[in-house]
């Protein structure tokens, strides 16, 4: 197992992937007018890829420019003290999906959507540690 300078435990990249697939809402860091900005977002894990469910407009505008951002989504348990955090660095990307009226097939409607693929991904945990009793 290794461990971090602070005795963090250095988690896998599927390690990572597994673990974002376990919740649904993560932070985005990006810049809006040359200062960071953090903005919580719904999100999905397919394959190496999060697709941001319903991005908000300063998040299309950083897909368009395709900025490169940091993602993070993390699960917390303060009575246990135990914790894990992961980050992944990747280049916003704008896809387009179609949606069929299903009552009126004739009419295409489209919608943009964010999609970050995963370049690089880091990920930490920490375990409060467990004391041994001793009969």
């Amino acid at each position: 197992m290794e461990l971090d300078l602070d005795g963090r435990r250095i988690l896998s990249t599927d390690e990572c992937v597994d673990l974002l697939a376990t919740r649904r809402v993560g932070r985005v860091a990006l810049s809006e007018k040359a200062l960071p900005t953090i903005v919580a977002e719904a999100y999905e894990v397919r394959g190496s890829t999060i697709n941001l469910v319903a991005p908000g407009v300063l998040l299309l505008a950083a897909a368009r420019r395709g900025d490169i951002v940091c993602f993070e989504a993390d699960s917390a348990d303060a009575v246990e003290a135990e914790f894990w955090s992961v980050v992944v660095v990747g280049r916003l990307q704008v896809r387009r999906a179609s949606l069929g009226a299903d009552d009126q097939p004739h009419i295409e409607l489209t919608r943009d959507f964010v999609s970050l693929p995963m370049m690089i991904v880091t990920g930490r945990a920490a375990e409060r540690a467990r004391e041994t009793v001793k009969p």
